[in-house]
């Protein structure tokens, strides 16, 4: 019978940082982000619930691959385009969390790390969320209004069409 303790290190090496398994799952966009905020909400769970499972060095490296990119994949890059930046700052928020409540004490230069890019993208996501919110108004506008302005005026509304003959 495995334990708990070797599942979970068989499944955070084999998979979450693992360096292949990362840069595919890097590959689908705004899904990845999201699925690695989850991992780190499921660390996150088991940590609070099972403390023994988890330690210092899955944080430690959670933070490596995924905040400081150690696989050199671009997941900053990847999630920016994605449109998904948000949930990568979930994970450091998640992993500040860990720390404030004392369950993790990481090394100095790796906390400066976190405290440095929860500032930095306060800013960024910010101006996402702005983005997105701006997309979504225009295309609720679009759909309320039957426009489109890619088709000829007739075809974007067939009712208008009728409405105005």
């Amino acid at each position: 019978m495995i334990t708990l303790d070797r599942f979970m290190s068989e499944e955070m090496q084999s998979r979450y940082l693992n360096p292949s398994w990362v840069d595919e799952m890097f590959k689908e966009g705004y899904a990845a982000g999201r699925f690695i905020e989850k991992v780190t909400d499921n660390l996150w769970g088991w940590q609070v619930t099972v403390s023994d499972v988890v330690n210092a060095t899955e944080w430690q490296e959670m933070y490596e691959v995924y905040v400081e990119d150690r696989c050199d994949i671009g997941i900053r890059e990847k999630l920016t385009k994605a449109g998904n930046l948000a949930a990568l700052q979930a994970v450091v928020n998640r992993m500040l969390t860990a720390v404030d409540k004392d369950y993790w004490q990481p090394r100095d230069e790796t906390l400066v790390g976190l405290r440095s890019v929860q500032a930095e993208f306060v800013q960024a996501v910010s101006a996402e969320t702005s983005a997105v919110m701006q997309r979504a108004a225009e295309f609720h506008a679009e759909r309320r209004l039957g426009w489109d302005a890619s088709r000829p005026r007739l075809e974007r509304d067939p009712h208008q069409a009728r409405r105005e003959l």
